[in-house]
């Protein structure tokens, strides 16, 4: 197997257990904001995997990215996170709607 191979299928692994540890938060969140994220969560999980080069050893790299979410969450897109120490999407232009994710 190589490095991509195994990346994907820690990841799909992952993401079974995350659509369910989610759905249940989600029964017993009140306000709604988990159920507004679940979807960014999980294509954020989806992005580490396929935004990550086969080449490296992409461990680091992977958790790295994967922390990022938290930073992103609350609107920060710089982190002491390394590898991975910045957001790579473009800032948002003024005037620009915000997105809940």
């Amino acid at each position: 197997m190589n490095n991509s191979t195994i990346l994907w299928s820690v990841i799909v692994s992952i993401v079974t257990g995350l659509k369910k540890e989610l759905k249940n938060a989600i029964s017993k969140d009140e306000t709604g904001i988990i159920s507004e994220w679940q979807s960014a969560i999980i294509n954020h999980l989806y992005w580490v995997a396929a935004s990550t080069p086969e080449n490296v050893d992409w461990k680091d790299i992977v958790l790295s990215k994967w922390k990022s979410l938290c930073s992103h969450i609350v609107n920060v897109h710089k982190h002491p996170n390394q590898p991975y120490s910045k957001c790579e999407h473009s800032r948002r232009k003024r005037g620009e709607k915000k997105k809940k994710y």
